[in-house]
């Protein structure tokens, strides 16, 4: 397979709505999230804008088999800061980490990793903060886990119960999408 490795920026008015959204679909695949409506793209299109993310991707080169506007692997990036208890540094905060399970093992990963690492280094930040599900698998790229033990006390008292609820329908998965099914009204 052949790419065409692209970096968006949700800021920028020449940026092609189809690629955002096609970026947004990636992630929520990627995730095993659903498809989402329009009220959740302006949502995360708000989002980020705000965080002025960068967005990068690998997409199959028009010629190829199955090339869309949606990418087959992405990962996004932001300024961010972290507080060391003496003062606030930069960071490069990373997340989206995606790779369509049928274009794993071909480097994708480790591309626009390595790419969004080279920019951040550029620019002068002396920190990347990476966050994924599965974190053990990201050392290769330098990262590690942030902590390994944590203690929380939760206050389970009456003021703090859930109001009744009583579940309803079912949920199937169909393809890589979950649909909740809804008896009728």
């Amino acid at each position: 397979m052949q790419f065409d490795y692209r970096t968006l920026d949700p800021n920028d008015s020449d940026t092609d709505p189809a690629l955002l959204k096609g970026y947004l679909e990636a992630v929520n695949r990627g995730f095993h999230l659903t498809r989402v409506d329009e009220h959740g793209e302006k949502i995360w299109t708000e989002v980020v804008r705000g965080d002025k993310a960068t967005l990068r991707g690998a997409w199959l080169k028009p010629e190829e088999f199955g090339a869309s506007d949606i990418p087959v692997a992405t990962i996004a990036s932001w300024l961010g800061e972290l507080n060391t208890g003496a003062e606030l540094i930069d960071a490069h905060m990373v997340s989206d980490v995606s790779v369509a399970p049928a274009a794993r093992r071909q480097g994708l990963a480790r591309r626009i990793i390595t790419d969004t690492i080279t920019d951040a280094a550029e620019q002068g930040r002396p920190l990347a903060a990476l966050t994924v599900t599965e974190g053990g698998i990201y050392r290769r790229f330098g990262f590690g886990p942030a902590t390994f033990k944590t203690d929380i006390e939760v206050d389970v008292t009456r003021r703090f119960a859930f109001d009744e609820f009583t579940p309803f329908g079912r949920f199937v998965q169909i393809g890589s999408y979950y649909h909740q099914l809804m008896p009728a009204l």
